[in-house]
Parts: C-alpha cells; structure tokens; sequence
C-alpha cells in the first residue's frame, strides 16, 4: 500500500482523526528511532598503554628475542 492508495481516505477524515493519525504516527517513528540509537549513558572504557609497566616489559622480552634492542 502506497501513500497515493491511502491519501484521498485520509482527506476523508476529520481534523481531529487527522490529528490523532499524526500524533500515532509520530511516536511510531520515535519508538522506532530510539530502538535504532541506543547511546550507552557511559563511554565505553578505552585500554592505554600508557602507565602499563608489564606491556612495556612484554615488548622489551620481545625486542630482545628479535635482536632489537
């Protein structure tokens, strides 16, 4: 069913079915934009190197058993 099919039932209508017809369909499309966007309250936690002392020992291991140093 198209828009064209349903248009001229809608001009049928009075206001206020009409207006009611917008206030449905507009919360369809917010409940259906807010499932699609769900933003977590927090952002997620990132790991960094930096501050990591046992990273650092792991790649000077490394380093050394490819003769890098």
């Amino acid at each position: 069913m198209t828009i064209a099919d349903i248009l001229p039932q809608i001009r049928q209508l009075p206001d206020a079915e009409k207006l009611k017809l917008v206030e449905i369909l507009t919360a369809e499309l917010k409940s259906h934009d807010e499932k699609e966007i769900d933003f977590p309250s927090e952002p997620p936690s990132i790991w960094s190197p930096h501050d990591s002392y046992q990273a650092a020992a792991d790649l000077l291991t490394f380093a050394r058993s490819q003769g890098l140093e």
